[in-house]
């Protein structure tokens, strides 16, 4: 009812049922509108008027929906644009940059449209002289007038609107460009490329001027504006011309960005030769699914293989970088006076072994296959378990085949020597490289990077895996405070926080083992006067209260207090002159009841003058039960030895020197230990006495130089073994580069 009288710009009333007084309009309205409602139905021109021009409130409109749309009282279609939502009789609808509110009856969805006219700007219809009606359809270089004659008295169902035709409109997509893009463009009548740099954009988004763009020639270095719209012209990455991937956005009808995305996805595994067609005769074919993530404002489209349908049997493990690795490189680089960099691989996977085994693919839809033909891979692709490791191989091929050496104690680190010499040192983790090296070395880089198509290439400052790396004159500087600020600030209810003696829940369980691995990274990296905390923590994880939670939480909380970095500063370049030094300590009885107790350890590259480098540090429960703290500081020496020596062969391997080359020396803060060590009287306690003779070995057989005791105020490793202990000295060593 409300409808039909909507039509037909009838006001309706509504009236109180309960009031007499009211009744008799009440009855009076509707025998109008009956009244009404049957001369409608005899007139045949009416009811064909009203057929034409029923509303579209009954169509649904969901989000993303391709719609043209009319403002309200203008009679042109403008679009296409996407509905964002729909509330009540009101839809949003985005077209570019705009967002605008639009009623029903003035859209329709594009899909639906099959209409015969082309053009790019339809002006509102007039009446000429000869009373007909005459349409202009202008197009940006001619204007093209047609008269249409019509009866102004014909039936309305038998005009129709003119909307721009689907099939036939070249919708030109907003290149999404942006600052040192790189771009090649051909000029009309001509047969050569130009590449140049994207400077800036020329025109606004959304108005008329919004595909010109501002660039600068690569070769005369020319700065001019170019209108994208008329010219064919391609996005190129890489960094040389044979492996330049390009994704040409001339011809493309209307896609959205998540289409365009898969299209740039597949034009990649055809450039890489990723596969090849074949016919489809029963193969067990593996199924795919789009992955689809947004970074910087950007839409990206990955194909990936559900590789767990492959039913075979293969070594999947891939190496990748530590981060004790990633200190002693900093602490080398910054000592070499090189410059750290980074490179990432683009499409990694795609670039990895050729495959020694037959693995089917159903083509996506968007590939176009044809039917009954299905994909042969001839190299990894996403999702596939051995993916990584492929990619893993065929860099490491590829680094041995180019004079590198392979370290033996870390598979993802590659060494290069010239003259007997350190040239150069690379760090793989998955696709991402950190290196540095002299000039000798550069040129392996080059070569590596003609195999495999990089993408960013960063130096001095820059992101790696998660840390900021800061290069200037006195050395590196490792920030891991993006990490803290990312952190969440977690918080819990007033009521549920005074049930402190409540065991967690579920929920509250899972939260808890967020929080105590959010503070594990933290200290691994760069919060070491956190370690015992998280290591009395982590004992409550079975049996953790709502007051073990709200520990947690400050605990969290407290990570964002202090700018968490560290420094590795240039040290003396003569070798000679290096020398580690390890600092362990332990506390007996001080978690898990009573029953368990800490042990720590912290190591440092130092030289003569006074420069110290943080390698890496180290804090556990100890791993069975003891009985004194003499056998508690003997157990942590015992494993800071073992660390030590570890990283001292990883350091001699790198640098090409004989094994015990660097000397090393231990400090403890418990005098027993060092008289049971030097002396030759026996220990009460006879499953100590095995590991004291290990100790005395080390020491006799020169692999550590010197153990000594050292005051407790004095011991850095203090605060990793006792809760409230100061870590000042500890902060002060290895975010400034003191001496220890």
């Amino acid at each position: 009812m409300r409808e039909v009288a909507s039509i037909l710009n009838v006001k309706v009333y509504t009236t109180a049922g309960e009031s007499p007084f009211q009744n008799g309009l009440c009855e009076r309205v509707h025998a109008i509108t009956d009244t009404m409602l049957m001369k409608l139905e005899a007139d045949y021109r009416q009811t064909k008027a009203l057929r034409g021009k029923i509303r579209a409130s009954e169509q649904i409109f969901d989000h993303g929906d391709s719609v043209f749309y009319k403002r309200e009282g203008k009679d042109r279609w403008l679009g296409p644009g996407k509905v964002v939502f729909q509330d009540g009789k009101v839809i949003f609808v985005r077209h570019g940059g705009v967002f605008v509110r639009v009623s029903p009856n003035r859209l329709t969805k594009t899909k639906d449209i099959n209409f015969r006219e082309q053009n790019d700007n339809i002006e509102t219809p007039d009446t000429n002289e000869t009373g007909n009606h005459e349409t202009r359809y202008t197009n940006k270089n001619t204007e093209v007038s047609r008269v249409e004659k019509k009866d102004c008295f014909s039936e309305l169902s038998t005009s129709k609107e003119r909307i721009p035709q689907m099939e036939n409109i070249q919708a030109k997509i907003i290149p999404n460009l942006k600052e040192n893009d790189k771009i090649q463009y051909k000029l009309p009548n001509s047969n050569t490329w130009t590449k140049a740099t994207v400077l800036s954009k020329a025109g606004k988004t959304t108005g008329k001027n919004k595909h010109w763009y501002n660039v600068q020639d690569d070769i005369d270095e020319d700065k001019k504006s170019v209108d994208l719209d008329k010219v064919e012209w391609e996005k190129v990455t890489g960094d040389s011309d044979e492996n330049e991937i390009g994704v040409n956005m001339t011809n493309s009808s209307f896609l959205n960005d998540e289409e365009i995305a898969k299209q740039t996805e597949l034009s990649k595994l055809h450039n890489f030769d990723t596969y090849e067609e074949c016919d489809d005769i029963g193969q067990n074919a593996l199924s795919t699914r789009w992955v689809i993530t947004t970074k910087d404002n950007q839409t990206k489209a990955r194909l990936v293989v559900r590789g767990f349908e492959e039913e075979f049997t293969m070594q999947r493990d891939s190496p990748t970088v530590g981060k004790g690795m990633i200190k002693l490189f900093l602490s080398i680089t910054a000592s070499m006076n090189w410059i750290v960099k980074t490179t990432d691989i683009k499409s990694a996977f795609l670039q990895g072994k050729i495959l020694d085994r037959d693995v089917f693919l159903k083509p996506p839809p968007e590939s176009n296959s044809k039917k009954g033909k299905i994909w042969r891979l001839k190299h990894c692709l996403y999702g596939l378990k051995d993916g990584a490791r492929q990619f893993y191989l065929s860099v490491r091929e590829e680094l041995l085949s180019l004079g590198c050496k392979q370290c033996s104690l870390d598979p993802a680190v590659f060494v290069k020597h010239t003259d007997q010499r350190l040239s150069g040192i690379i760090c793989c983790h998955v696709d991402d490289f950190l290196h540095s090296g002299d000039e000798k070395f550069e040129e392996v880089m080059r070569k590596l990077r003609t195999r495999f198509v990089a993408g960013k290439i960063e130096e001095k400052n820059f992101s790696y895996v998660g840390f900021q790396i800061h290069q200037n004159k006195n050395g590196i500087i490792l920030d891991h405070s993006t990490y803290m600020e990312k952190i969440d600030n977690t918080t819990i209810e007033p009521s549920r926080a005074a049930m402190k003696q409540d065991v967690l829940n579920t929920s509250e369980q899972t939260l808890y083992r967020k929080l105590i691995g959010q503070i594990n990274w933290a200290v691994q990296v760069s919060r070491p006067d956190m370690a015992f905390e998280m290591i009395d923590m982590s004992t409550k994880l079975k049996e953790g209260t709502v007051a073990h939670l709200i520990r947690a939480i400050k605990a969290s909380n407290r990570l964002k207090e202090i700018k968490s970095i560290i420094s590795f500063p240039k040290m003396n370049k003569d070798i000679k002159e290096w020398k580690i030094i390890v600092l362990t300590d332990a506390s007996l009885g001080n978690i898990s009841n009573g029953t368990g107790s800490t042990e720590s350890h912290v190591i440092w590259l130092v030289d003569n003058e006074s420069n110290s480098c943080p390698i890496t540090w180290q804090a556990n429960k100890i791993k069975r039960v003891v009985r004194s703290t003499i056998a508690a500081e003997a157990l942590s020496l015992q494993d800071g030895l073992e660390s030590s020596f570890y990283h001292r062969r990883i350091i001699e391997d790198i640098l090409g020197l004989k094994h015990q080359t660097i000397p090393i020396e231990a400090y403890i803060d418990n005098k027993s230990v060092v008289e049971a060590v030097y002396s030759t009287k026996l220990v009460d306690d006879k499953r100590l006495r095995i590991d004291i003779a290990a100790i005395a070995e080390s020491l006799a057989s020169k692999e550590v130089n010197n153990i000594k005791w050292c005051p407790g105020d004095k011991q850095l490793a203090n605060c990793m073994t006792k809760f409230g202990a100061s870590s000042y000295e500890l902060f002060a060593s290895y975010s400034n580069g003191e001496k220890c």
